[in-house]
């Protein structure tokens, strides 16, 4: 999860008419807590509009609730198009990228001290954390 900024919107007619609604379907049920919490959200809105507001989304989807299966591991990502691709995208992904391989690179080092075969490594190229006293893939034996 990534932090993302966001200006919440102004609140329009239509918002009010649809508040208004639920507020009337709750009172005729006769739920009052409903009628509370309803009044509140709108208060708050009402407080927050046009305030900028920080929250944890996917980076690739950005979505903020991830559905774990069974196993404890996230869904695939649900890919909405609803804003068409952007150069801020390319550059906010750009910069989660970055952000990503910095903390692997630390996390990385840490777990192995640095030797000469991995400076040597570094030196002619090869990817950050990479040792080349260590096969890149597992043998096989027949």
């Amino acid at each position: 999860m990534v932090a993302r900024t966001y200006v919440v919107r102004q609140i329009e007619d239509s918002d009010r008419l649809d508040y208004d609604r639920q507020v009337e379907s709750a009172e005729a049920r006769g739920d009052s807590d409903e009628v509370a919490i309803i009044k509140e959200t709108l208060a708050r809105w009402e407080r927050d509009q046009g305030h900028e507001e920080e929250k944890l989304v996917c980076p690739v989807c950005e979505d903020r609730w991830l559905t774990p299966t069974f196993k404890g591991t996230s869904r695939p990502h649900r890919r909405r198009d609803w804003e068409r691709p952007s150069w801020d995208r390319v550059r906010q992904l750009r910069k989660d990228i970055q952000s990503l391989q910095a903390e692997l690179d630390r996390v990385l080092e840490s777990l192995e001290p640095s030797s000469e075969s991995s400076a040597e490594a570094a030196s002619a190229g090869a990817p950050a954390g990479f040792r080349a006293d260590r096969p890149r893939h597992r043998q096989t034996t027949d």
